[in-house]
């Protein structure tokens, strides 16, 4: 019977063979094996390999792991429990294949021992990064005994990232495409990200349904439950006018002062930097407090490294001076002439580079930015408000005798949303009471405590990539 795959063929007619050629055929089966495995699957991990803080001092845990190493061979190991010690710094667990040799004897050998490899795994915290023939998992940082996730290192083999992206993002009608290569592109790039969209019910997230609800409270996000999401809620800051020729982010400071350990900023007299301060006082009226709330940072340290370069917590805004305020300890300094910019990342938490804050956002609608009258920057949240406008107000007949207090009605207009209108003549500090709403053709009036549109409520999640329970 002829072999299916590549290797050594056995001659006829009872021709000599060597242990040369046995071994040739080995490596032969073998090398094709793995060839057709890696270009089917592809390297990396298939699934499992989760890295978690261990409860034994030093230690920490890995989940069940299956995968395939660089060169195409097997990886498999059961949880793994407080059995990677890590080294005081950076560490980067690694998974790798490693054969163990077993001894047997063979019936009627003549007591020679033979020798048979079996495949086995190692878990190693490497200081100095990953190497040749590694599969890496996670980077775990130690200081003085205290463990810190970091990034999750780990890769997807080829057809395994694809069948996880359609486990993720579910699938289409059948016949919606006209191949699996064209189906598979469709659902790779369904959503970015970071990405905002309504569900009609609540589904709390998952492996299989990694998104965020924006209903959720506040609270702080992990790198170890949602490992793509916490990079890029990172990366987001105030963007004026974002895509068009006046965007800024990096808004200008124009003096900075230190006193009793309050470092205090004043930025620029410029539309952008105006603008900028006036969404941070409205957040912050929105979140009702500076604790656990936005950062800044500076990207190049104030002075000659009075403040140094880095994420800091703001702790109060004068919108009407131009005046951000964050702590940092150090003698009293004052200057002016500051040739400097700060950046203003609302879901930063100074100090982690794993973690982030999420605001709720419920009873809220979505707004288009780059309206100067309305929503300028994304990412910001505000409160309700209704238009500005002006009344006019007249009276009824006078009777015999009576002094007209309002000489002209027409031209007697109050402006309801205070300030003074300029047309003359005109009342200041009119009282208006309402003493209650008429009913009309739109039938009658409805009140709350907010001002809203007809609606339809949902569920907002942002698309989260990933998430770890």
């Amino acid at each position: 019977m002829a072999s299916k795959i590549s290797g050594f063929k056995y001659p006829d007619h009872g021709l000599k063979i060597f242990a040369e050629d046995f071994r040739g055929e080995q490596e032969a089966i073998s090398d094709e094996i793995i060839e057709r495995f890696k270009k089917v699957l592809g390297t990396g991990v298939i699934w499992g390999g989760a890295v978690s803080i261990s409860a034994t001092a030093g230690k920490v845990d890995v989940a069940e792991f299956f995968g395939f190493d660089p060169d195409g061979k097997m990886v498999y190991f059961p949880t793994q429990t407080g059995q990677v010690t890590l080294a005081e710094g950076t560490n980067t667990i690694v998974a790798r294949h490693k054969f163990t040799d077993v001894e047997y004897e063979r019936p009627f050998s003549g007591g020679q021992v033979s020798e048979f490899q079996e495949n086995s795994f190692e878990i190693i915290a490497r200081t100095s990064g990953a190497i040749a023939g590694d599969i890496p998992l996670r980077t775990v940082t130690m200081a003085s005994g205290v463990r810190t996730l970091g990034s999750d290192l780990r890769t997807y083999a080829s057809l395994q990232a694809k069948i996880n992206r359609i486990d993720e993002l579910g699938t289409n009608p059948a016949g919606a495409f006209p191949d699996i290569a064209t189906r598979l592109l469709y659902l790779q790039n369904l959503r970015q990200v970071g990405e905002i969209f309504p569900m009609d019910r609540y589904i709390p997230p998952s492996a299989s349904f990694p998104a965020l609800p924006l209903s959720w409270s506040d609270r702080s996000l992990s790198e170890a439950n949602w490992p793509d999401l916490i990079p890029i809620a990172r990366s987001v800051k105030m963007v004026y006018m974002a895509g068009e020729g006046a965007e800024k982010s990096a808004f200008d400071i124009t003096h900075y002062a230190r006193a009793s350990n309050v470092v205090t900023i004043t930025l620029a007299n410029t539309t952008a930097e105006l603008a900028l301060l006036a969404v941070i006082a409205e957040a912050n009226l929105v979140h009702g407090s500076f604790s656990s709330w936005w950062a800044l940072n500076l990207p190049v340290a104030l002075g000659s490294g009075d403040v140094p370069a880095g994420d800091y917590a703001i702790t109060g805004i004068d919108a009407g001076n131009r005046l951000i305020t964050f702590s940092h300890s150090g003698s009293n300094v004052s200057t002016t002439g500051v040739s400097r910019t700060v950046e203003i990342y609302p879901h930063r938490i100074p100090g982690s580079t794993s973690t982030v804050r999420h605001y709720q956002a419920a009873g809220r609608t979505l707004v288009s930015i780059n309206d100067a009258n309305g929503e300028v920057f994304a990412s910001a949240m505000r409160r309700d408000r209704f238009q500005k406008f002006a009344m006019k107000t007249e009276r009824g007949s006078l009777g015999t005798g009576v002094t007209d207090p309002w000489a002209n009605a027409d031209a007697n207009v109050v402006n309801y949303a205070g300030g003074t209108y300029t047309a003359s003549p005109y009342i200041n500090d009119l009282s208006v009471r309402a003493r209650g709403f008429l009913a009309d053709g739109a039938g009658t009036p409805r009140t709350g405590s907010t001002t809203d549109p007809r609606s339809l409520g949902v569920v907002y999640y942002k698309f989260a990539g990933r998430y770890l329970p």
